[in-house]
């Protein structure tokens, strides 16, 4: 994003005085240091943090299931332990199994399908602008989109951490508005592929576009 639309929409966000007085500020600052950076650093971030979005990169494994070469994600319920567990237990002979908890049962059915070829877990990506999740993939054989404030409140209990390439918080100055716009356009123009154009290729651009900062 050029210094011209910054500064365009930071004049539409702040009040009219505390605009004036902040570019007031550049000019005379820019008599004694002139470096772009330092400027940027000293006047503009501090208002890009307080006007714009809060963006975090996060990841979080997703277990997936292949079948008829189209990936959707896979969830262990109450079902699969039920169907699955009672295969374990026979094939791998366990005694007391009653002592097993509810997470390693599902620990133990994940290294069971894993083995068997059924299921993967991969690394899932998603951008959370101020809180909600934007994040893109396969689901009951349909590609999905979710950014509703229900889908973050009930993402929020997941096992989501920061992308360790990516650990800090940036800020935008895009709206949601047009944020949304974006992502259904997104949406419109792109075929979910596992390998070419995944959660973390959706991440990548809509980061590009967002101008984080």
């Amino acid at each position: 994003m050029e210094s011209k639309q910054i500064v365009k929409i930071l004049e539409e966000k702040m009040p009219s005085g505390l605009f004036q007085q902040t570019i007031d500020l550049i000019k005379q600052e820019s008599e004694i240091n002139s470096d772009p950076t330092h400027l940027f650093n000293k006047y503009i971030y501090p208002k890009l943090r307080q006007y714009g979005l809060k963006v975090e990169i996060k990841i979080r494994p997703m277990i997936i299931q292949i079948k008829e070469n189209i990936p959707s994600e896979y969830r262990i319920n109450s079902d699969v332990i039920n169907q699955i567990f009672p295969e374990i237990i026979k094939e791998q002979n366990i005694d007391n199994h009653q002592d097993i908890d509810y997470d390693d049962k599902i620990k133990m059915i994940e290294n069971y399908l894993i083995k068997k070829g059924e299921i993967a877990i991969i690394k899932h990506y998603s951008l959370w602008i101020n809180n909600q999740i934007y994040h893109w993939g396969y689901k009951n054989n349909k590609e999905w989109t979710i950014y509703s404030p229900e889908e973050s409140d009930y993402e929020i209990t997941k096992n989501w951490e920061r992308d360790v390439n990516n650990n800090q918080i940036y800020f935008s100055l895009r709206t949601f508005n047009e944020i949304n716009q974006w992502v259904s356009e997104w949406k419109n123009k792109h075929t979910y592929n596992i390998d070419t154009c995944n959660s973390q290729t959706f991440v990548k651009e809509l980061v590009s576009y967002l101008h984080l900062y």
